[in-house]
C-alpha cells in the first residue's frame, strides 16, 4: 500500500480473509475489542510504537514501520541493534539469511519475551536481527499483523 492511500483512507486488512477495504474519512467504525494505534508515516511508510522486551536488557521502545510483505514477526535494524547490544551476550541465536530484493541479508534469529503495541500485548515473539542493510530502528511483519 501506498502512502497516498493511507493518508486518504482508513485501511482495514482482514489477513484472514485475505482481504483489503479502504474506508472514506470518518466512516469507519472501529469494532468492540479492537486496539487502536495511533500511526505516522516515516519517510512515507507506515510506523507504530511499540516496546520489545528481550532477555537480559532493559525494554526498548522503538518505531516500528509496518512490513505487510513481510512473513516475520519482528526485525531490528542494525542500527537499533547496536544500540541496545543485541543479541545480548550468552544469547542464544539461530543463523537467518534471507534473500530480497537488495541480495542476501544476513541476520539472526532470537526469542523475544514480549511485543507490547498500545494496549497490544504479544507474547514470546520471533526476533530477527539484521546484520546489515537499510536505517531505522525496526519492522513488524506478517507474523504479528495478521
Amino acid at each position: 500500500l501506498g502512502c497516498q492511500a493511507l493518508r486518504q483512507f482508513t485501511v482495514e486488512i482482514d489477513y484472514d480473509a485475505e482481504r483489503v477495504r479502504f474506508h472514506a474519512p470518518g466512516s469507519y467504525r472501529t469494532p468492540a475489542g479492537a486496539v487502536v494505534v495511533k500511526m505516522r508515516l516515516e519517510a512515507g511508510r507506515p510506523a507504530i510504537p511499540g516496546t520489545l522486551e528481550v532477555a537480559g536488557g532493559p525494554p526498548i521502545a522503538a518505531h516500528f514501520i509496518l512490513d505487510s510483505g513481510s512473513n516475520h514477526a519482528v526485525t531490528l535494524l542494525p542500527g537499533l541493534a547496536e544500540r541496545e547490544n543485541l543479541p545480548r551476550p550468552g544469547q542464544r541465536a539461530l543463523d537467518d539469511p534471507a534473500m530480497g530484493v537488495a541480495g542476501l541479508s544476513p541476520a539472526i534469529l532470537v526469542s523475544g519475551q514480549s511485543l507490547r503495541i498500545g494496549e497490544l500485548a504479544i507474547g514470546k515473539p520471533l526476533v530477527r536481527i539484521r546484520q546489515a542493510g537499510r536505517s531505522g530502528e525496526g519492522l513488524i511483519g506478517g507474523e504479528i499483523l495478521k
